[in-house]
């Protein structure tokens, strides 16, 4: 492995049904949320991406 290897989202069938796997698990455990590239399992720039955490924010904030 390279020093700062970046990594991204495989978006493909094994990865997408791991990723719902992960998803349906979480809705069990309070107050957890995912976010950003990974935690989302989307690539985003990074204006989307701070708009994804201000939108949550307010989602959280107003619940």
């Amino acid at each position: 492995m390279e020093k700062n290897e970046i990594y991204y989202t495989v978006n493909n069938k094994k990865s997408n049904e791991l990723y719902q796997k992960y998803i349906n698990k979480s809705k069990y455990i309070d107050n957890l949320n995912f976010l950003g590239r990974l935690g989302d399992y989307k690539y985003y720039n990074i204006d989307s991406a701070v708009n994804r955490s201000i939108l949550l924010f307010k989602e959280l904030l107003y619940k």
